[in-house]
């Protein structure tokens, strides 16, 4: 790959045959991002700077007191790709940049060196890309797939958010633990997009890592309205002694003169990993439960429940942490036996046996995070565990750290003591409790509870920075994946994460973005057509990797959303779990939800049971017209069978035009699901038909 470095008084620029970039000589913050002979999307705002660094504690922003400083750059060839270095002076930091292009992919990390003669403590930092703009003002939209946000967002409405004010809900029309955005590679895809423009050009945004979680978010500047700024705020917590570095990466880059649609397509190949080792289909999707047993009276209790979670439709049985006595505790008090409240070893191999009669799988959770603040191993063997800045075991809920660690979801259970992932012993444990249950019981897999390490661990011993060992439980996951693979082990693993790093590792995730989406769409925040346009987008920038799980509830919404909990047994609470069903998520349902609604269960997952298209088939959002904001349509494709999913969000019946790429089935309607009544008046088009659908109706046609 060739390039031609420019530089002038106030810039260095760099062509290439692919894009334009160009640096601030005087804060080294990158303020040109061109195609050949195109328009710059960066620099339409005042001169802000392209990185941030915390030091000292969390919202100590090193720029807010010190302006960055460009020092000098460097040009490099690796390989097939172009490395340009820009080092900044940021306070004591010398920070040094680095852009490595491969044709018209970007990859931006970081190398910081203290410079300074007394140690320093870093909280975070911050990726900026400043001042983005793409075409028209007018024109421009802003997306973030996977997240709380909008799709098609408007740029005058972006420009109006703030990373320290909660966002207005016409830009996120509901919030998660008071943020709009998922951290990545945790829980979300850390994507953040603009498109728009005659002809057409899409900036894509991202984050990914293998060490350290970051939390993407939008920011406009006061005063302008034209362009807004991307960011990724990194979760990286260390201690840097005189003279000492630590390396932080990769945001990526990607400009392209495509349309948005082309773009996704583009992005899911980009990003389509194997860092983590191949994944084994060996997954037959199928309804979900999940339980405690103990809240049953115990596992042998629970075992005489299983003839009717089959007649449900219920194929997989998840039971809770069968190591703690706490029902609500996502982590063990003693791995080498049962909780009393769960059982005996018995009991467990008894309900195994039933629920294998029954052809129904049982799962069990996995807690990874850490123990209850009564197990043994806290006093047997204190160096499994995180430390603290004071030296004492960390405890709770983690303080003094990035935002990325205070997200919700991060922190699994805050109530215990956290495990130190990168202690051998620990990662020992754990494998070999795994193997032992599976070989034991007969279990049919697990489900990883927070597969992310929260807490910064400030061990003196600790390899790395104090937040290093942050993603370490997914690679152990995947090195767990690997040897059951090896040793010829069905296996089925599941992952309360649904970010691209979980997505790669895991067969199913557990979908908390699109579960919150579909409540506020139910709550009239968000029209279904536009949940339909926001499903697109998620299933189009990540197609590849782990099956998604709907639910309305599941063990942790009582804490999270406790509103999807008070729908229960509600029309807006089975339009919710119909219109996942119909929309591609596996069905998932949290204990007693069937209790008086066991009629709508079960006909919807026997539907779901009976139709691999509902289970298996292609998702298509963009391919039918509806002239009714209330209503969301999807087509369902496989092996030559095709479905026509509808959901009404609205409270009042209406009649809606819908119209076909291909033509409607001849004869009779059908609707397969059976659940609400519907009206279907003759049409002399082939192609269009008049539907006449019931309040908060979900229907299932053939097509």
């Amino acid at each position: 790959m060739q390039g031609d470095l420019i530089e002038t008084g106030s810039e260095v620029r760099l062509r290439t045959a692919f894009l334009e970039l160009g640096w601030s000589r005087e804060n080294g913050a990158l303020v040109v991002l061109a195609r050949p002979g195109g328009l710059n999307v960066l620099g339409h705002g005042p001169l802000h700077t392209g990185l941030d660094i915390a030091l000292g504690h969390g919202t100590g922003w090193t720029a807010v007191r010190s302006f960055p400083r460009f020092l000098w750059h460097t040009l490099a060839k690796r390989d097939d790709a172009l490395e340009v270095m820009i080092a900044i002076g940021l306070g004591p930091l010398k920070v040094r940049e680095y852009y490595t292009l491969r044709g018209d992919l970007v990859e931006r990390s970081v190398q910081i060196e203290n410079v300074g003669l007394d140690a320093v403590r870093i909280y975070g930092l911050r990726f900026w890309l400043p001042n983005v703009r793409v075409g028209n003002p007018q024109q421009c939209r802003v997306e973030a797939p996977g997240n709380s946000v909008r799709p098609r967002v408007s740029l005058d409405l972006a420009s109006t958010q703030r990373r320290d004010a909660l966002p207005r809900r016409v830009f996120a029309p509901g919030l998660r633990g008071g943020g709009a955005f998922e951290p990545a590679p945790t829980q979300g895809l850390g994507l953040l997009a603009m498109h728009g423009g005659l002809p057409d050009q899409t900036l894509l945004c991202w984050y990914d890592s293998l060490t350290d979680a970051a939390l993407p978010f939008v920011e406009g500047t006061p005063g302008w309205v034209d362009a807004v700024s991307f960011a990724h705020e990194v979760g990286v917590v260390g201690a840097l002694e005189a003279n000492e570095r630590l390396e932080v990466g990769a945001q990526y880059l990607l400009l392209l003169d495509e349309a948005w649609p082309i773009a996704r397509e583009r992005f899911a190949q980009v990003t389509c990993p194997d860092v983590y080792g191949p994944q084994v289909d060996r997954f037959e999707r199928t309804a979900i439960y999940t339980t405690s047993a103990a809240l049953h009276g115990g596992l042998a209790a629970l075992a005489h429940e299983v003839d009717r979670l089959a007649d449900l439709g219920i194929g997989t049985l998840v039971l809770r942490p069968i190591h703690t006595d706490d029902s609500q505790a996502d982590a063990f008090s003693d791995l080498a036996t049962l909780a009393p409240a769960q059982g005996t070893d018995a009991d467990l191999r008894y309900l195994v046996a039933r629920a294998h009669e029954r052809a129904v799988k049982v799962i069990l959770d996995l807690p990874l995070q850490g123990c209850t603040p009564s197990s043994r191993y806290v006093h047997e063997h204190p160096d499994w565990f995180v430390r603290d800045e004071m030296g004492r075991l960390a405890w709770s809920e983690p303080e003094h750290v990035p935002a990325v660690s205070r997200h919700p979801g991060a922190v699994a259970y805050p109530g215990g003591y956290y495990l130190d992932w990168h202690n051998s012993e620990v990662q020992q444990l754990l494998f070999d409790h795994v193997c032992h249950l599976a070989d034991t019981f007969q279990l049919d897999g697990f489900r990883a509870l927070g597969p992310y390490s929260p807490f910064a661990n400030w061990k003196r011993s600790m390899p790395g920075h104090a937040s290093d060992h942050a993603l370490v439980p997914l690679t152990w996951l995947s090195h767990v994946r690997r040897t059951f693979a090896e040793q010829g082990w069905a296996f089925t693993l599941f992952s309360t994460h649904a970010g691209a790093a979980s997505s790669a590792v895991c067969d199913a995730v557990y979908d908390y973005a699109a579960h919150h989406m579909f409540v506020h769409t139910a709550l009239q925040r968000m029209e279904a057509a536009e949940l339909g346009v926001y499903l697109d987008d998620l299933f189009q920038t990540r197609p590849w990797g782990a099956a998604r799980i709907g639910f309305t509830e599941s063990h942790d919404t009582a804490r999270i959303n406790p509103l999807a909990d008070g729908l229960r047994g509600s029309r807006l609470s089975r339009m919710m779990l119909a219109g996942m069903v119909i929309c591609g998520f596996i069905p998932s349902l949290w204990m007693s939800q069937e209790r008086h609604d066991e009629v709508f269960v079960q006909a919807l997952l026997k539907l779901w049971q009976a139709e691999p298209a509902l289970r298996y088939g292609r998702t298509l959002f963009r391919d039918v017209r509806c002239d009714r904001s209330q209503v969301m349509i999807v087509i369902r494709e496989y092996a030559g069978r095709r479905l026509l999913g509808v959901m009404h969000t609205g409270a009042l019946p209406i009649t809606a035009t819908i119209e076909l790429p291909g033509r409607w089935k001849r004869g009779k309607l059908v609707d397969r699901l059976g659940l609400a009544p519907f009206g279907a008046p003759s049409s002399e088009a082939a192609s269009i038909r008049q539907l006449e659908l019931a309040p908060f109706g979900v229907y299932c046609f053939e097509l």
